[in-house]
């Protein structure tokens, strides 16, 4: 089944593993790895390669699927050796070299095949790039070794069916858009133990929905679940597309975005990363970028995996358990992953810089429990047809004590959310050079929740998509084949919510809506590496458009409809030189608004006696929910950059990607903060009633959930007669959900790696940081432009991460430094001591693992975190307008933990 945006599967596979299976016990030896044959290839060929440290028989599994060549060894010619890592672009011969260095193994091409063999010291190391000379006797005789021939062993000759982030296009990929992709190594060395952890931790992620004090900035205050989502670039929830094996995962959160902390940390195989906008491939969602969640599914064993951890100060201690058992049969495999996790709260008394006169005994993080069960299976139907399903299950439960608002006193709140994912798809080869897949996905979140007296909110959101998708070469060119995809889809949304709160959203209307698209994409070679062009040694165009039709299918109807439109996207990538890749990308995004930020039941107001209003004590009424009429969003994305790897330093890469988004009519609460300062800069924000009927009717039509003016509202015309007597210091304050004008947005990404072999191992060292210039936003064409960069809640102008790893044999250990530049709080209580700045953070994460071999026990990996190594508290933020419900620090930008220490232990049955 093919894994959409993420790796498909090699359809045959089974069949061929069957076929090489039988050729090797014919030639009395076991196979452990079989991948397509590519005997005539090149050694000299330049193939790029994402390689993670991995024990030896694996890691040449990932070298022959992407060097495109046949590997079949014994068992006993690698034992349990654990190979290097090889990341970057060689030739197939220097990839090799690298991968054995050090391995007590050695290994060339010779006429169409590969040598492995056991070198007679084992700790020799081969330089890097040289071929190694044997003699030819000694390893024909050798029993640990196996000769690897392509025309000895002829298996079927079928490419490798990949499906890359950023594209549709089975088997390549449009290297214009900038894509990182992180190995299940690379989350571990990463220092994080969860899935949220390792997000967080992405220099382009901000934490708009985070489990961390869940209510304290207004970004957060309606994230009670203590959900953690994504949100590339800041521009909100909603804005990035979150995919579990290239499929929408139904959101949670009021139906407004995805929890990650339901995916368990150990199923994944992969993350996947697009920072650039993707609604011409994938549809709404994703204009800040698309993540995609690869889960682990060709795996044959069993595997138990334990950790155990909490910080150094307070109460707070996470467990893990999970079981994976895979088997591989001869035209298909399975897999079963279980997973348990738990965790205590954080008090806000645990932590002394923590404002318990405001925050009080609420929590810091909550209580959880997740339990997760997925299956997969695949099965080979005929020689050109695979069948695949996926089917996950997971339960959350959360008690988390938090403000329910500035004048309330902390209130326990429990939600439990049960989320189902399904999916089955079918691949079949229809020519040589055509294929087709189609999928069904099924993907649904029920959360039930209550808080205080009785209060309960009960939500049910699900989705069902249709796609089908046709793959294939429209013509061959000197430089390569012009390859395509072309496809439709259908999808059919529904949103539920019911509460016995009054004024709360939901109130149990059903808000639906069915999307139609169909998308195409090109990717077309100019000028090939093979053509030896001056000043080109690659040109490539790549082009896709989606065209996405929206039609409500409310009950009763919400009367709001979106119509049509074609979002385009265009990439362009020129290399001038081997080593020099320069790129960029243009796209347009159509997004309408979430089927919760449309329903009317949300509509309410507050009424507030002494709010300050242009510096002076007023009577405020604040309008929230959404407004009457939404429109769609629309946003245009541009990027530029670049890729270097040079050839005369190997193991070095620098990347770096200029992007700018424009992102008109987002559907979003406006910041009134600014606006009652200077109320009449402000006209569609903030005025005074031009009559008694205005309040007359916002009191009959809305529910009041606050009102210390000591007027009744029973009667709507007393009332608002009574009100409008308080002219001129009575003002309507309008907080409600509509299309803001305009958010610009524009900055820098930089990536820097360097691997480098010492005589104790290898020595791999990298920066990543993400540099904001410029984030503005518009309430209206008339109100102010407003930065939101380096404000409480949202982006800081600068975040980093610095890494330095050393690994050997079998063990690896690595530093992680994060860093969150400073930032201003103009919007700081004067009670609370007024704007101040807030310094800038700086933790170090560290890890190390060590695995272990026991004769007749199978392999064990021990490995060690500490997170936040120096204990650093938070940066001190005031209370203000942006964070009410006072912890002390920003939840966006940083987080209360301190020092977390972690042990985990892996076991490979």
């Amino acid at each position: 089944m093919g894994k959409g945006l993420g790796s498909g599967k090699e359809r045959g596979g089974a069949s061929r593993r069957a076929a090489a299976a039988l050729v090797a016990l014919l030639a009395g030896v076991s196979p452990i790895a079989i991948t397509t044959p590519a005997a005539a290839q090149a050694q000299s060929e330049a193939v790029e390669f994402d390689i993670p440290a991995q024990p030896l028989g694996s890691a040449l599994v990932a070298y022959a699927r992407q060097a495109g060549v046949q590997l079949v060894m014994t068992e006993e010619a690698v034992g349990t050796t654990w190979a290097n890592p090889v990341r970057g672009v060689f030739e197939r011969q220097e990839a090799l070299s690298i991968l054995l260095r050090g391995t007590g193994y050695r290994a060339r091409f010779e006429n169409g095949a590969v040598r492995l063999s056991r070198v007679a010291q084992t700790g020799e190391r081969a330089e890097e790039g040289s071929t190694p000379d044997y003699e030819d006797d000694a390893f024909a005789q050798a029993p640990d070794s196996i000769l690897l021939r392509g025309e000895e062993r002829q298996l079927p000759n079928t490419e490798e069916d990949i499906v890359v982030v950023g594209t549709k296009i089975r088997g390549a990929y449009p290297a214009s858009s900038p894509v990182e992709i992180y190995s299940a190594e690379d989350i571990a060395q990463s220092g994080a133990v969860t899935t949220e952890q390792f997000i967080q931790r992405l220099p382009q992620n901000v934490g708009t929905r985070t489990e961390y004090a869940s209510t304290a900035t207004t970004t957060n205050s309606f994230n009670r679940e203590a959900v953690s989502s994504i949100d590339l670039r800041g521009l909100g929830v909603g804005t990035t597309l979150t995919l579990l094996n290239g499929r929408r995962i139904a959101p949670a959160n009021f139906g407004q975005t995805v929890d990650v902390s339901i995916i368990p940390v150990g199923a994944i195989e992969r993350v996947e990363v697009l920072t650039d906008g993707a609604s011409a491939l994938y549809g709404s969602d994703a204009i800040g970028g698309v993540v995609n969640f690869v889960l682990r599914d060709d795996f044959d064993g069993a595997e138990t995996r334990v950790s155990y951890g909490g910080v150094t100060s307070g109460d707070l201690r996470r467990g893990n358990i999970s079981q994976t058992v895979g088997r591989e049969w001869g035209n298909g495999n399975g897999l079963l992953a279980l997973d348990y996790a738990s965790a205590s709260s954080l008090s806000a008394s645990d932590r002394d810089y923590a404002d318990t006169s405001i925050f009080g005994q609420a929590d810091l993080t909550p209580t959880t429990q997740n339990q997760t069960a997925l299956g997969s299976i695949s099965q080979d139907l005929t020689a050109d047809l695979r069948l695949g399903g996926l089917l996950a299950l997971a339960m959350r439960d959360v008690k988390n004590v938090a403000l329910l608002n500035a004048l309330g006193a902390p209130t326990a709140y429990r939600s439990e959310t049960f989320h189902t994912f399904a999916d089955l798809g079918l691949d079949a080869d229809l020519a040589e050079n055509l294929s087709a897949s189609v999928s069904l996905t099924y993907s649904a979140n029920n959360v039930d929740s209550s808080y205080g007296a009785g209060a309960v909110i009960d939500t049910e959101y699900s989705s069902f998509d249709l796609t089908a998708v046709l793959n294939g070469v429209l013509f061959a060119t000197p430089a390569g084949s012009a390859r395509y995809a072309f496809g439709a889809s259908y999808q059919e949304e529904e949103y539920l919510g019911t509460t016995t709160a009054n004024g709360v959203t939901p109130s149990g209307r059903t808000l639906g809506r069915t999307t139609s698209a169909a998308f195409a994409e090109l990717l077309l070679p100019l000028i090939g590496e093979s053509q030896d062009a001056p000043l080109a040694h690659r040109l490539e165009f790549s082009v896709a458009a989606r065209y996405t039709s929206y039609e409500d299918a409310s009950e009763p109807r919400a009367d709001q409809e979106f119509g049509d439109r074609v979002s385009p996207k265009i990439g362009l990538l020129w290399s001038p030189f081997e080593t020099l890749n320069l790129r960029g990308t243009y796209g347009e995004s159509f997004r309408a608004p979430s089927l919760s930020q449309m329903d009317p039941s949300g509509r309410l107001f507050t009424l507030q006696q002494g709010a300050a209003v242009g510096g002076v004590s007023s009577t405020v009424v604040a309008l929230g929910g959404p407004a009457d009429e939404l429109d769609a969003e629309t946003a245009e994305t541009y990027t530029i950059g670049f890729d270097y790897r040079p050839n005369w330093l190997s193991g070095f890469e620098l990347s770096g990607t200029y992007f700018s988004i424009d992102y008109s009519d987002r559907v979003a609460a406006p910041s009134t903060t600014a606006a009652r300062a200077n109320p009449s800069a402000w006209p569609e924000l903030i005025h005074r009633p031009v009559s008694a009927d205005e309040l007359e009717e916002i009191i009959s039509s809305l529910p009041n959930t606050f009102n210390n003016t000591g007027v009744s509202l029973a009667d709507p015309e007393a009332a608002a007669a009574a009100l409008f007597a308080r002219l001129p210091n009575l003002w309507i304050v309008d907080s409600q959900t509509r299309n803001l004008s305009v958010s610009t947005l524009e900055g820098i990404d930089i990536s820097l790696q360097h691997r480098a072999e010492t005589p104790i191992g290898e020595l791999t060292l990298g920066v990543d940081f993400t540099k904001i210039f410029e984030f503005v936003e518009k309430a209206s064409e008339n109100s102010p432009t407003v930065s939101v960069v380096d404000t409480v809640g949202r982006p800081a102008d600068l975040r980093g991460r610095l890494r330095v790893m050393l690994g050997r044999d079998n063990w690896w250990t690595s530093l992680n430094a994060n860093y969150v530049d400073g930032y201003d709080n103009p919007l700081a209580f004067a009670s609370a001591g007024g704007p101040h700045e807030v310094d800038s953070w700086t933790t170090l994460d560290w890890t190390s693992a060590v695995d272990l071999q026991f004769e007749g026990w199978g392999r064990t990996r021990l490995s060690l975190t500490i997170q936040n190594v120096f204990d650093r508290d938070p940066p001190f933020v005031s209370r203000g307008s942006t964070l009410q419900f006072s912890p002390a620090f920003d939840p966006a930008n940083a987080n209360p933990l301190g020092r977390v220490v972690a042990l985990s232990i892996t076991q490979a049955w």
